[in-house]
C-alpha cells in the first residue's frame, strides 16, 4: 500500500530525486492513536517532513490512501525538491503549481477508479457553489463552509491575503484537480495527441517552462482562453469533466499498474 503509493506517484517525476536527495524517509502509524481521524480534535498528525510522513487514517478507507499519495507527491516537489520540479511563471505561482500537482495525483493514484469519479463528482458540486453567482452560497461543512459570503469569482492565484483560510483550501483541493481533469478533457477534444499526464512529466523534465506553458503549447487558443478562465475562477462546463474523466478512467489501470522504465535514473 506504501510502496504502491510511491512507485505511482514516480511516475510524475521522471527524474526522481538527486542523489543526494536519497535518504531513508520514515512512515510513521498514527492510525488509531487518538480516534478514527475523522477530524483534528481526534487524530495526530505531526507535520509530514523530508524524513517523516505521517499515516493517521484507517487504512479502509479511500482518503487515507489519497492523504498519502498527496503529500508523497510533495515529498519530490516541496520537501526534498529538484530544480525540475520548481516551474516559475507569470500567472501560477509556484506554491500554487505544487498543490495543482499533488491534489492531481491523489485523485488519479488511487486504487479505487470508481473512487476517482465520485471524488470528481463531489468536487464539481463545489465548484457549482462557487460559481453561481451568489457569494451567499457555500458548502455546508468546514471548513468551506467559511466560504460563505466571499465574493465571486473565486480563482488562482488568490490575490487577497485577507480571505479566509478556506479559499485556500477550495483553490488547492477542489478547482486545482477538478481543472487537470478539465484539461485532460480539453486535450481529448482537441486531438487527444498528449494528456495531462504526459505534460506533467515534460513539465519535470524542464520541456516547459510550466503549466500554463504546456497548455498554451498544445491547445489552440480558444482552448487557452478557457482554461485561463476556469483558473480565474470561472465556471468549467460539466461535459469537459466528463470528458475528461472518461480518458483517466481507460488510463487508470495503467497509471496504478505502472513501472519505471530502465532508462529512467
Amino acid at each position: 500500500w506504501i510502496m504502491n503509493a510511491h512507485c505511482r506517484v514516480r511516475q510524475v517525476y521522471p527524474l526522481g530525486l538527486l542523489p543526494n536527495q536519497k535518504q531513508d524517509h520514515h512512515i510513521i502509524i498514527l492510525t488509531g492513536r487518538a480516534g478514527d481521524g475523522s477530524d483534528k480534535y481526534n487524530r495526530i498528525f505531526p507535520n509530514p517532513g523530508p524524513y517523516m510522513t505521517p499515516l493517521y487514517r484507517p487504512f479502509d478507507i479511500a482518503r487515507a490512501q489519497t492523504t498519502f499519495i498527496h503529500t508523497t507527491s510533495h515529498l519530490f516537489n516541496k520537501r526534498r525538491p529538484r530544480p525540475e520540479t520548481q516551474p516559475h511563471e507569470p500567472g501560477l505561482p509556484l506554491d500554487e503549481y505544487m498543490e495543482f500537482v499533488a491534489s492531481w495525483s491523489d485523485l488519479i493514484l488511487n486504487d479505487n477508479p470508481a473512487w476517482m469519479v465520485e471524488r470528481t463528482n463531489f468536487l464539481y458540486d463545489i465548484h457549482l457553489l462557487m460559481t453561481d453567482g451568489d457569494p451567499n452560497t457555500a458548502p455546508d461543512f468546514t471548513p468551506l463552509n467559511q466560504l460563505k459570503g466571499v465574493p465571486e469569482p473565486v480563482g488562482i492565484p488568490k490575490v487577497d491575503a485577507t480571505l479566509p483560510f478556506a479559499v485556500a483550501e477550495y483553490l488547492h483541493y477542489a478547482l486545482s484537480p477538478l481543472l487537470m481533469v478539465a484539461l485532460d478533457g480539453l486535450l481529448q477534444k482537441h486531438g487527444g495527441k498528449t494528456d495531462a499526464m504526459t505534460l506533467m512529466q515534460d513539465i519535470h523534465t524542464q520541456k516547459y517552462l510550466g503549466l500554463l506553458d504546456a497548455v498554451r503549447k498544445n491547445l489552440p487558443e480558444s482552448a487557452v482562453e478557457d482554461f485561463h478562465v476556469w483558473l480565474r475562477g470561472g465556471r468549467i462546463p460539466r461535459n469537459v469533466i466528463d470528458t475528461g474523466l472518461e480518458h483517466l478512467k481507460s488510463r487508470s489501470t495503467a497509471y496504478r499498474n505502472w513501472v519505471k522504465p530502465a532508462e529512467w535514473p
